[in-house]
């Protein structure tokens, strides 16, 4: 039996082991380790090794939403001898990632067969081999990541000529890593790379229109259904490309809406340049009316079913609430899916706990003192919550606008309460230095994870939640300092004047 060098590397970790246990007797079964066997309860058994100072590892899978569903995921320790192990109590062959350094490696694995993972730390993903059923499929993608490698490093500078209109070949870059996926991954396990990519690329010419829409001689629309032609050639809105892809139908759909000058005409309107944020939140409506009407292109009652529950789910997340109802009680009354109808309907209820007039949830989070603040302590107060990070550029640019509504405010019962998201608290601590803002700052950590920051359910920072003075919420990331807070809150205010003045 060839073995490579990381299995030679196995078998010393492996020897090092049997030899600090003193049971050098059963050094033989060494090799059988190396070959597929069946696991002893009829699970499919992962086992690992890996070099380097790594104490853990993530066993990850998707649940039916990317974002707001609940994953399987579980934190394998890594022992003395650079070992993990798992057992995954699964009926039918299955994909599951090993997510390490921020990269999601697929792993094959079958009911009552084992796999072995031999990962160089130094390396990874490449290098990486998994023994076992999915062992000609590992090889595959091997090759597909090695050669996908070398088109990233050059799409990475085309990319940024793309986006400046200059000469580039980045949508030829993008070609070539759809033949690369389908030179090596079709009809593999792991052919949703296949598929991602030609969503990528979907994307990315939806993105040259965006681009280009006001060009003269350019015309949208014949773009567009250039785009359109090559997704349904391409299967691409059928169950199993939607599935495949990151996002479900977001991104193309986010894309597509994107493309239709929306954002052009609501700053005419406006007569002002908008940010992402507010242009979305002004054209909701159109928006979504663009989004849903790609629900007519799908090639099945499953692969609509899918891509509705993913527009739903979005739209709960990050838009009007009273449209989304609309768009969720239509979608429940129909689909016979009760996993979409159970995730939908919990999502659905989450949401509604957050929506104006109802309790703001409280929490109690340290300051840059250590000393701990919470929500309740600003009863009788107007709050205005920001949550933030220091890596976040768009939360950088509202801070001189908030200096000015704290500055409006800040005599009329108003308080604003930054919290920060930042993982690394240093950089928070750092930052707020810099700054010196004078109202209160908390740290929540845990990025957007946060329990704190995660009952919102938002979609991205800034984020911004207005309380009143009794605790209920008045506005959900509705408003922002740069753009529309002013007006808003100056309207409160008086209205609630014009109340104690009739009363």
């Amino acid at each position: 039996m060839h073995l490579n060098p990381h299995s030679i590397w196995f078998f010393f970790v492996s020897l090092r082991r049997l030899m600090a246990i003193k049971h050098l007797h059963i050094i033989i079964i060494l090799c059988a380790v190396l070959c597929v066997k069946c696991s002893d309860n009829g699970a499919a058994s992962l086992h690992g090794y890996l070099n380097g100072e790594i104490n853990q590892i993530t066993l990850f899978k998707e649940s039916v939403h990317y974002k707001y569903g609940l994953h399987f995921e579980e934190i394998l320790k890594v022992d003395e001898y650079s070992e993990f192990s798992f057992d995954l109590q699964i009926d039918e062959p299955d994909v599951y990632f090993l997510r390490l350094f921020n990269h999601d490696y697929p792993i094959y694995v079958e009911p009552g067969k084992k796999t072995t993972v031999i990962i160089n730390t130094n390396t990874f993903p490449i290098g990486t081999t998994a023994n076992g059923p999915g062992n000609d499929y590992n090889i595959a993608y091997q090759e597909y990541l090695a050669r996908m490698m070398k088109l990233e490093q050059h799409a990475r500078s085309e990319r940024r000529s793309f986006l400046k209109k200059e000469s580039n070949d980045y949508l030829t870059l993008q070609k070539l890593r759809v033949q690369l996926a389908k030179e090596c991954l079709a009809g593999t396990a792991f052919d949703f790379y296949l598929y991602r990519n030609i969503g990528d690329l979907l994307f990315a010419k939806l993105e040259e229109i965006r681009l280009r829409k006001n060009e003269t001689g350019f015309d949208p629309e014949s773009a567009r259904q250039e785009v359109l032609e090559i997704a349904l050639n391409k299967d691409f809105f059928s169950y199993k490309s939607l599935k495949s892809q990151r996002a479900g139908i977001r991104d193309f759909a986010d894309r597509w809406a994107s493309t239709f000058g929306i954002q052009t005409e609501l700053e005419e309107e406006h007569d002002r340049q908008l940010m992402d944020y507010d242009w979305k939140r002004l054209g909701f409506e159109s928006i979504t009316e663009k989004k849903f009407s790609l629900l007519r292109y799908t090639n099945s009652d499953e692969a609509r079913d899918f891509a509705e529950m993913y527009l739903i789910a979005e739209t709960l997340g990050e838009g009007e609430f009273e449209t989304a109802s609309k768009h969720y009680y239509d979608f429940i009354s129909r689909t016979t899916d009760k996993e979409y109808v159970t995730f939908l309907s919990k999502l659905y209820a989450d949401v509604k706990r957050i929506q104006p007039e109802q309790k703001a949830p409280n929490f109690l989070l340290a300051d840059e003192d250590g000393a701990f603040r919470s929500l309740s302590d600003f009863a009788g107060k107007y709050v205005l919550l920001d949550f933030w990070a220091t890596w976040c550029a768009p939360c950088l640019n509202e801070f001189s606008y908030m200096e000015e509504v704290y500055a409006s405010f800040k005599n009329y019962d108003f308080e604003i309460i930054s919290i920060s998201v930042d993982e690394e608290k240093n950089s928070w601590l750092n930052m707020i230095d810099q700054y010196d803002h004078q109202w209160v700052q908390l740290y929540a950590g845990q990025g957007f994870t946060h329990p704190d920051f995660s009952i919102y359910r938002p979609g991205g920072i800034p984020f911004y939640v207005l309380i009143d003075r009794n605790g209920y919420i008045l506005r959900l990331n509705d408003i922002r300092p740069s753009f529309n807070f002013d007006e808003v809150f100056s309207s409160i205010l008086y209205a609630e004047k014009e109340y104690a003045l009739r009363n």
